[in-house]
């Protein structure tokens, strides 16, 4: 067993053992001075290959903004040109929408041989009847469906029992229209 003898005076002790400390911290804070100076070398070389490559990123989007101008305003151009058409074709109704409601309204023994559209939604439909009836009953579902308004039926369309003809005039009444046509026509621009 060896014993230690410890011979030195308690301040001493003190003393060497506070100089222990003392060139700890002097290793620790070389050590932690060393590491801010790496890392702030990094970070200065990275701030700086970061501004050349933001520099760079600018000077090409001012390049692709001269290059572009040309298309940027073709598509404005572009652009105004279909809101015209849009602003164009609002005022009309389709003949196809028409047409469309207008053959859900048609009973059998009925055929229509022109359909006369004006601007003011004003309409002239022509055709055969088969049997008078039929002709009533079509009259009746255009003035019921909501489809025309202030129907102009002459008597003389009722003058024949069988195979007549007839000539019917009215305002379409706009909001009878389908509103799937309206939002698939309203949608395409056409």
């Amino acid at each position: 067993m060896i014993l230690y003898l410890n011979l030195l005076p308690q301040p001493e002790r003190k003393q060497i053992q506070l100089t222990r400390w003392y060139i700890f911290l002097q290793k620790e804070m070389a050590f932690l001075l060393v590491l801010v100076l790496l890392l702030s070398g990094a970070i200065y070389y990275a701030r700086i290959f970061l501004k050349d490559e933001a520099e760079q990123i600018d000077i090409s989007l001012e390049k692709n903004k001269e290059n572009n101008k040309a298309l940027i305003f073709e598509a404005q151009r572009i652009n105004q040109l279909t809101a015209s058409f849009q602003s164009v074709q609002a005022g009309f109704n389709r003949k196809s929408e028409l047409l469309f409601r207008l053959s859900s309204l048609v009973p059998e023994g009925i055929v229509l041989t022109a359909l006369s559209l004006n601007g003011d939604n004003y309409v002239t439909l022509q055709g055969f009847y088969q049997k008078r009836d039929n002709l009533i009953k079509f009259k009746n579902d255009l003035t019921d469906s909501g489809f025309m308004a202030n129907v102009d039926f002459p008597i003389s369309n009722l003058l024949n029992q069988e195979n007549g003809t007839f000539d019917i005039k009215g305002n379409i009444i706009v909001a009878a229209v389908p509103a799937t046509l309206k939002t698939a026509t309203a949608g395409s621009g056409l």
